[in-house]
């Protein structure tokens, strides 16, 4: 028999959400970290889904079951309205949005005045005319009030749909995430509320590039049957480079709450 110690390497610098920013607020001033780069901001992103049963494995939908079914593509977007909504008529949907190479942009888009679900398409300035042409994947989607039924944007025809606000809400729903120009960030929290219990098999199924990678890993994590749990699973990733979400509910209800850290760096 052979003595000895197994030299695995450095230890961790955090292991959850906490101690993850307290570590970043201690190298935030310093240029001379592992980024190169002082810290000009550190954010936090919660992304709150609801899933209805589902035996299936799908993309994270809203409330009523529209379920996303594409993320996003270069190029024009539009928006529409689930159904006419005389409420609704005539007011602007905002749009913040990642191009192909990572930066954010805005969009701006006006509800039809007379029927809203006819297709609105974006535009690069509010009241503006010149059309936004380099969409790549949503940031987030606002409406001015409270919609009175859903508004999804996507390409023309409606075939799919990148992004959703549930009635009710001013806020969307998107079941990814892409991290712009100049910024890091983690995946550094899930919650879940699981409420069936004769499920075995329930899992949030996580598409990433992890950092310093170029292609796509899947990571799957067990949500436990008929209870609250939280995981940190501290997914990196790199500018440019995207998470998707999906779910294999087995016919269970889902609760995800997606706590993400996004720290913006001084290049």
């Amino acid at each position: 028999m052979v003595n000895g110690n197994l030299i695995i390497g450095n230890a961790p610098k955090f292991e959850n959400l906490e101690s993850l920013k307290k570590w970043l607020n201690s190298i935030k001033n310093n240029s001379d970290n592992e980024f190169g780069y002082a810290i000009s901001s550190i954010d936090q992103l919660k992304f709150s889904y609801t899933q209805a049963g589902t035996a299936g494995l799908v993309d994270l939908s809203e409330k009523g079951g529209l379920t996303i079914t594409n993320i996003g593509a270069e190029g024009t977007v539009f928006v529409w309205q689930e159904a006419d909504t005389e409420a609704d008529r005539g007011k602007e949907v905002t749009l913040l949005y990642v191009d192909d190479v990572g930066a954010l942009h805005y969009g701006y888009a006006v509800l039809d005045a007379e029927d809203t679900t006819t297709e609105a398409q974006f535009m690069t300035t509010s009241g503006g005319i010149v059309a936004v042409s380099d969409y790549y994947r949503i940031r987030s989607l606002t409406f001015v009030q409270v919609a009175g039924k859903y508004i999804a944007i996507g390409p023309t025809g409606g075939a799919s749909q990148y992004g959703v606000i549930e009635e009710g809400n001013v806020k969307s729903l998107h079941s990814n995430y892409t991290c712009p120009k100049d910024r890091i960030a983690w995946l550094a929290c899930v919650k879940s509320d699981q409420s069936v219990g004769t499920n075995v098999l329930c899992t949030l199924a996580i598409t990433h590039i992890p950092y310093g990678e170029s292609i796509f890993h899947i990571k799957e994590l067990p949500i436990p049957n008929n209870a609250k749990a939280k995981n940190y699973p501290l997914l990196k990733l790199a500018e440019n480079t995207e998470m998707s979400f999906k779910i294999l509910g087995n016919l269970a209800s889902f609760g995800i709450d997606l706590y993400i850290i996004e720290i913006t760096l001084k290049v």
